[in-house]
């Protein structure tokens, strides 16, 4: 089984989300000001780009496997695929390679921590499938030893992420770890050497490719609130890629797939329980008081990048009053608005409303917009790393 209507709708729409979310991440990239966020964004919008021209250029290589349409189901034989096919594989391969050459790029600018070592590989995974003879495009010892390596350099990088961001901020990484884990699984679910097999739902890996692609947007979306205070959905999240991971071994090993295969799951399986250990040890400290104030204060919170700013600046405020641009959601607001009585911070009706079920409390001054409801107003990243320190220092004297 190669292909199906259902299977191909779900395909249509795993590649909307990515070339959405890469949109997504490049918009709210030129709104940030500082260079290293605007930066990382960019990085994000690049390889969510990449793979949605992998994705176009898999739909459109499987269309000369030869083969039947029958049951509404096409039947293919890949012994009998042309040069066209392998063509189409290796630029599919190569622009997914793109993708995390782009992202490690913009890393090593943002942090300048890497000494440009990740881009080198990726590149030369790139550099791989160029040579590659086209007959060999498809081989699974290539396919796992290049996706190893380049996974093994992005969950370091996350890793990365994670200890130079604010524990509050730590949850938004499992979004994107999942995402990437989701990614993962659409990439082993529709590998020629699964298909072949006619073991499992070709819808499977279009599948996972849309909940990679909503996973790695939901940081853009969601309540800032919820991402910074849902720390049970860490692991909740992880405890599920760990069970789905686990499942996935056994699979490998019961099906008789190669040992690269069972190598390479057992590599996602050992990240994700360092992940959540990197994750849990530096939630405990904080909670025991053990952390040090100066990296609160100097260190770039990476994390924090990807959702709503904690703190909005004079000018952005004036920026969006003068523009008549709602200061959330960045449209241009038309005839109905909102106006905080207080600072005059602008918010078209639907954002208005929203916040106000909320935290019911202006993004810049903490007024309520509701004044017969209660309100959580949002604290100040400074006053926070304050009262830690204030504390800290009492603990001491103590």
């Amino acid at each position: 089984m190669i292909w199906a209507p259902f299977e191909r709708v779900l395909w249509g729409i795993a590649l909307s989300i990515y070339l959405f979310g890469g949109s997504l991440y490049l918009k709210r990239g030129k709104e940030r000001e500082n260079s290293n966020e605007r930066i990382l964004l960019y990085g994000f919008a690049g390889f969510l780009y990449c793979v949605g021209i992998f994705i176009i250029f898999q739909l459109v290589a499987e269309f000369f496997i030869p083969g039947e349409y029958k049951f509404n189901v096409f039947y293919g034989d890949y012994d009998g695929i042309d040069v066209t096919y392998n063509i189409l594989m290796k630029l599919a391969w190569i622009s997914f390679y793109t993708g995390f050459m782009w992202h490690f790029l913009t890393v090593e600018f943002a942090l300048k921590r890497t000494k440009h070592i990740p881009m080198i590989i990726s590149i030369a995974s790139i550099l791989v499938y160029i040579v590659i003879p086209l007959d060999l495009i498809n081989t699974y010892m290539i396919y796992v030893i290049t996706l190893s390596i380049n996974g093994f350099i992005w969950y370091g990088i996350m890793i990365m992420f994670i200890n130079q961001s604010r524990s509050e901020f730590k949850t938004v990484a499992s979004y994107i770890i999942t995402a990437a884990i989701f990614e993962t699984l659409g990439l082993y679910f529709g590998i020629q050497q699964i298909k072949e097999l006619n073991f499992l739902p070709i819808w499977l890996s279009p599948l996972f490719f849309c909940l990679g692609g909503t996973f790695f947007i939901i940081p853009m979306l969601v309540n800032p609130r919820f991402l910074s205070l849902s720390k049970p959905y860490w692991l909740a999240t992880n405890i599920l890629s760990i069970g789905i991971f686990s499942f996935l071994l056994i699979f490998i090993i019961f099906i008789g797939l190669p040992m690269m295969y069972v190598g390479f799951t057992i590599f996602n399986l050992i990240i994700l329980f360092y992940v959540q250990y990197i994750y849990f040890r530096s939630t405990k400290s904080q909670s025991s008081l053990s952390i040090k104030p100066e990296i609160s204060k100097k260190a770039l919170n990476v994390l924090k990048t990807f959702i709503r700013p904690e703190r909005i600046t004079e000018e952005e405020v004036t920026f969006h009053k003068e523009k008549k641009i709602c200061l959330v959601c960045k449209t241009h607001v038309l005839r109905v608005m909102y106006s905080c009585p207080e600072c005059d911070a602008l918010y078209c009706i639907k954002c208005s409303d929203a916040l106000s079920k909320m935290n019911n409390a202006c993004w810049v001054c903490n007024t309520p917009f509701d004044e017969t409801k209660p309100s959580k107003p949002y604290i100040e990243e400074e006053e926070e790393v304050m009262v830690e320190e204030s504390v800290h220092k009492e603990k001491k004297e103590i």
